[in-house]
């Protein structure tokens, strides 16, 4: 699976409703698929349940950027 790297920082892009996976996220943004996994685990980065699984939005990764210093993880 490739992700869809044309996911821009103001979600421009019309992405907002696609979700990618964690392994999708780690390979666009270079994070340990393990590490993610733990910082979703843990609340640090948003994202959305879908049973066990854990979803990311364009927003989501947004908001990951945007968050104030010393808070944000990726």
């Amino acid at each position: 699976m490739n992700p869809e790297v044309e996911v821009s920082r103001s979600c421009s892009c019309g992405a907002e409703n696609r979700y990618w996976t964690v392994e999708q996220v780690a390979e666009l943004t270079g994070m340990g698929i393990k590490w993610l996994r733990a910082q979703c685990h843990d609340g640090l980065i948003p994202h959305h349940r879908f049973g066990r699984s854990y979803r990311f939005t364009a927003q989501d990764l947004d908001r990951s950027y945007e968050a104030p210093e010393g808070q944000s993880v990726l």
